[in-house]
């Protein structure tokens, strides 16, 4: 790709070509960066489980995430009972992502952290802004709105996919807060810094995608994400099994205004639903695993 505009998301591999160049191994440079991520995104992910939840129901949500949803088990064990083959074979079957039985939706560890790169660092710096944009909305400070705007500004170098979902976060978390208070004044500065530290740190990104792509190659609408022929609702019953009927009992529980966060979660999992934001569709799971990250907190 010598001489192609860079365009992808290419943080995280510039980060390892810089660890190279300052003298670690190809396998260190490569691997050492995403043992930090997925470390601090283990840290993190329980850090603010702990705010909605107690500690049991923080290792709950942990063991819900890694595990996965859906109901590609119930295949598995059926295939496992029905054939004499080895535990171990039936291992190498991806049963969260198999087109012959319309399961899609991986599961977060095996198939989107381990193969994708680009997501570990903006799970990371996602829930840093949600830390963030919570300590805004306590106590409107404007050393969180800056440090959410340089995060939110940083994330498309990092996963744009991330960038989308916290885009709309903090559009509905500035609303909150103007809601709460009702001070124009300081609601219009905050946005108006958070808008341009954002928009100037993200500006180099999408002007060399806009550029370089035809818009409507990658934004259209679409019904039902990756199935837009058969029912919608049975698709989801068998690719999250009961994590979304289970998050809206749990959202209308919370207390102490804390369902305020977990709303982008929903509207971005309606909006994944509706439109594709790629060329191809099923890179919207980037958007829908956010969701269902917060909705594993719930």
């Amino acid at each position: 790709y010598a001489g192609k505009i860079l365009v992808y998301p290419l943080a995280n591999d510039l980060l390892s070509a810089a660890l190279k160049t300052f003298g670690l191994s190809f396998n260190l440079a490569f691997s050492f960066p995403q043992i930090i991520f997925i470390s601090a995104f283990m840290i993190l992910f329980y850090k603010i489980s702990r705010f909605f939840t107690s500690e049991k129901g923080a290792a709950i949500s942990l063991l819900i995430l890694l595990l996965g949803w859906g109901l590609g088990w119930i295949f598995f064990v059926k295939e496992f009972l029905g054939q004499d083959l080895s535990f171990w074979q039936f291992l190498k079957i991806d049963y969260t992502n198999n087109e012959l039985l319309n399961l899609r939706f991986h599961n977060i560890l095996t198939g989107l952290i381990l193969p994708e790169r680009s997501l570990l660092p903006g799970l990371v710096l996602g829930l840093f802004l949600v830390l963030y944009q919570m300590d805004f909305i306590r106590g409107g400070r404007l050393r969180s709105i800056l440090v959410s705007a340089i995060i939110l500004g940083m994330l498309p170098f990092w996963h744009t996919h991330t960038f989308i979902f916290f885009a709309v976060f903090s559009l509905i978390c500035f609303a909150y807060y103007f809601y709460l208070n009702r001070n124009l004044w300081t609601f219009v500065r905050s946005a108006f810094l958070f808008c341009l530290i954002s928009g100037v740190l993200a500006f180099p990104f999408f002007y060399l995608f806009m550029t370089e792509h035809v818009a409507d190659s990658f934004i259209r609408l679409k019904l039902g994400w990756t199935d837009e022929m058969n029912n919608l609702l049975l698709f989801w019953f068998k690719n999250s099994f009961l994590i979304v009927p289970i998050a809206l009992i749990g959202f209308f529980k919370l207390k102490n205004h804390k369902s305020i966060y977990f709303i982008p979660a929903f509207a971005v999992f309606i909006i994944a639903n509706l439109v594709i934001f790629q060329p191809w569709a099923w890179d919207n799971i980037n958007l829908i695993t956010w969701s269902c990250i917060f909705f594993s907190n719930i």
